[in-house]
């Protein structure tokens, strides 16, 4: 589960595809914003974003976009995440709070073999998606259709507002308006949050 508010220079956060890569960025800061049983992972992904490369390992396809209308339900799922409590608050519900979080649900999968990048300027800044000109090779996912289908219900359920539809029971309202093989996506124009690449884009971790 990844929490989504968008850059500092974007509008809004937006969906730009249905499937991205995991950009590394790690910060000295981080060490105090994940929860002390997940921090161990902070070194492994330290070494894969130096100044002269960054090493692309793994990426995932987006389930669902659930935009957050009770943010008090965010403790249920926050066994689903890497952040602590203090954290969400301030770096995603107190940043930009006339902006709504969007919960992503995605079915995250390794890469068969490392895709090793030169850093480049365009790969600076505080944005979303990285346009990446890259084909990988993707490995099984993590997780089946089955778990995250479920997973995302929990998040809606524990998130999102609900809204009643004439003839149907009153259900979670998601972020995004229509749907492309599976996934919803949102209608407003995608605002480079992180960085595009030719059919993949990359992500940074905590924008």
């Amino acid at each position: 589960m990844l929490l989504r508010k968008g850059g500092i220079h974007e509008k809004r956060f937006a969906l730009t595809t249905s499937r991205f890569l995991f950009f590394p960025t790690v910060a000295h800061s981080h060490a105090e914003r994940v929860r002390a049983e997940h921090r161990d992972l902070l070194g492994v992904a330290a070494a894969d974003s130096t100044e002269e490369e960054v090493v692309l390992r793994a990426g995932a396809k987006i389930v669902a976009a659930v935009e957050v209308d009770r943010p008090e339900g965010l403790s249920e799922v926050e066994p689903l995440h890497i952040w602590t409590p203090e954290s969400v608050r301030v770096d995603q519900l107190d940043f930009r709070p006339k902006h709504r979080l969007t919960v992503l649900v995605v079915q995250a999968a390794p890469l068969h073999e490392p895709i090793r990048l030169a850093r480049a300027p365009e790969y600076a800044g505080c944005k979303s998606w990285v346009p990446l000109a890259v084909d990988p090779g993707w490995a099984e996912p993590v997780h089946s259709d089955e778990t995250l289908a479920e997973i995302a219900e929990r998040v809606r359920r524990s998130v999102a507002c609900r809204r009643l539809r004439p003839g149907r029971q009153d259900e979670p309202r998601d972020a995004a308006v229509d749907e492309v093989d599976g996934v919803r996506r949102h209608h407003e124009p995608a605002a480079a949050d992180q960085r595009l690449a030719g059919p993949e884009i990359a992500r940074k971790p905590w924008m």
